[in-house]
């Protein structure tokens, strides 16, 4: 059985490094790491007192390191897996994001709750919806989860069931 970790404690510290820029098909996209660490940010930032936003691109190793040097109890890691931003609104060519999002206790080096969000522009949207945006909902509803809110993501959103989703289905 797995093990049932309570939300994560509004008092604690929480690390968001900036991790590797993800790509797409060979191409990478140039700043999507920042731009995941700086809405991963945004988020905890409405539920966590204090929160630290890396300056530079850190695997996870260093990362955890950094966040242990800060004295800061959780660290939140992201890799992006797919980035797709396409320059067009048109319907047959999508935008993509899938970002996998680990939350890691710092002292005890453990990650705690992973899942992996993922959403793609709709064929009938009338003007450019890229990565940044489609990520912006089921992070937030992730993120609002993992401190005690609603975990409501779709399937479409998330990947792989992790804490918040079995202690949904545990209670509902």
């Amino acid at each position: 059985m797995d093990a049932i970790h309570a939300p994560l404690s509004v008092g604690e510290g929480v690390y968001i490094p900036v991790g590797p820029d993800g790509s797409h098909e060979g191409r990478e996209q140039p700043a999507s790491g920042h731009v995941v660490a700086e809405q991963v940010h945004g988020a905890v930032q409405l539920h966590a007192h204090q929160v630290r936003l890396g300056t530079k691109t850190e695997n996870f190793d260093d990362a955890l390191v950094a966040a242990r040097q800060l004295n800061l109890r959780y660290m939140v890691y992201t890799t992006i897996l797919d980035w797709k931003d396409e320059a067009t609104p048109m319907a047959s060519v999508k935008d993509a994001v899938r970002v996998k999002i680990e939350f890691v206790d710092v002292p005890a080096k453990t990650v705690i709750d992973a899942a992996v969000l993922t959403k793609q522009s709709s064929i009938f949207a009338t003007e450019k919806t890229g990565p940044q945006q489609l990520l912006a909902a089921p992070l937030k509803k992730y993120i609002d989860g993992v401190f005690g809110l609603s975990a409501d993501l779709t399937e479409e959103e998330r990947e792989a069931p992790g804490f918040f989703t079995k202690l949904w289905h545990l209670y509902f």
